[in-house]
């Protein structure tokens, strides 16, 4: 490998997740240009993104200091902040890792996919960074592991830049 990837925590951003029969409709006030095949995503200038996870279901990044949604719930509608652990990885070495470490080679994947999976073992999201983060990708999971996966993630990556 050529070098150690970098992780980072990805702070000042805001997760929304946008479920419901009016899914659709409270996304589009916000981005008429949403994706709408399930599990693709488009990217916006900030380095956030709007991804369709289903028919009725999106993620919603944006920076936390100008969130496009607000949350609600109503019968047709629930918005609501996640709280996931969110990381960008990037560098040199990053696409060698994830090829060592992902049963899926992330490398030949088209930018609009957005990934559900697991990487170290741990149930995650993940997505090629872009925009204003630059080169790497972007991945979520649960905020109980946050700590956990962060030092799997950084052993895994000197490990593999040690060549072991």
């Amino acid at each position: 490998m050529t070098g150690i990837p970098t992780i980072a925590s990805l702070d000042g951003f805001i997760l929304f997740h946008i479920r419901g029969t009016a899914a659709r409709e409270a996304v589009e006030a916000v981005l008429p240009d949403a994706p709408t095949a399930v599990l693709t995503v488009h990217d916006l200038v900030d380095g956030g993104f709007i991804a369709c996870l289903g028919k009725k279901e999106y993620f919603l990044l944006t920076h936390s200091g100008q969130p496009l949604l607000q949350p609600e719930r109503r019968d047709n509608l629930t918005v609501y902040a996640r709280s996931d652990a969110l990381f960008l990885l990037s560098g040199d070495g990053v696409e060698e890792w994830l090829k060592r470490t992902s049963s899926l080679d992330l490398r030949n994947r088209p930018p609009e996919e957005f990934l559900m999976s697991r990487l170290l073992k741990i149930s995650c999201w993940l997505k090629k960074a872009s925009g204003a983060l630059g080169d790497g990708y972007l991945i979520g999971c649960d905020p109980t592991y946050s700590r956990y996966f962060t030092r799997a993630l950084e052993t895994s990556m000197q490990s593999c830049a040690a060549g072991k």
